[in-house]
């Protein structure tokens, strides 16, 4: 049986990733945050890599980032449009 994703889209420090663990738990989904998966690749915290970038390139950083998620995915405002 093919599953649905389900995408949080919020402000930072709104909750998206606390919501998202309690029901990736609940309804036995996997669980990806966008901001682990591009630190992970990275190599660096956000705060490092938006003041080595900008906030506009680390926007498109994320947005380039999500044909790798699956199943539950935090994602800013810009990379879920």
């Amino acid at each position: 049986m093919r599953k649905n994703n389900i995408i949080l889209i919020g402000m930072p420090g709104c909750g998206k990733t606390t919501i998202g663990t309690e029901i990736s738990e609940a309804i036995g989904y996997g669980y990806i945050d966008s901001d682990s998966v591009i630190v992970a690749r990275e190599g660096k915290r956000l705060s490092e890599i938006i003041a080595e970038v900008g906030r506009e390139a680390f926007l498109d950083i994320e947005e380039r980032s999500i044909p790798s998620f699956a199943r539950i995915a935090a994602l800013s405002r810009r990379a879920a449009a």
